[in-house]
């Protein structure tokens, strides 16, 4: 759904089956923003948040989740997620909360 929704403003979706394979194809600066979520098959959405900090990532983080308990959201917050959206997500406010986070612009 993300795909379809980023398609309707011309932006470039790269879509991962799971956080193992999006690891694996992660390099710095090739996002200019990631949506992850925590309930992912493999390695958890709260792992994969290690990770990416473990790999020094700088790149805004957008965590969408079904999950709405405070521990999950403060603990994605404190593991580097910018945003903690819980699905599920209307287009535009979706589309709102990137822009707000690249700075107005995809």
């Amino acid at each position: 759904s993300m795909t379809a929704i980023f398609k309707t403003v011309k932006a470039n979706v790269t879509a991962y089956p799971d956080a193992e394979s999006f690891l694996k194809d992660y390099k710095k600066d090739k996002f200019n923003v990631i949506f992850l979520d925590l309930v992912l098959p493999g390695i958890p959405g709260l792992k994969c948040l290690d990770r990416l900090k473990l790999m020094d990532c700088s790149t805004p983080i957008i965590v969408l989740s079904t999950l709405t308990g405070k521990d999950n959201v403060v603990k994605a917050i404190e593991k580097g997620a910018k945003q903690y959206v819980v699905k599920p997500v209307k287009s535009d406010m979706i589309i709102a909360k990137t822009m707000e986070i690249l700075g107005g612009s995809l």
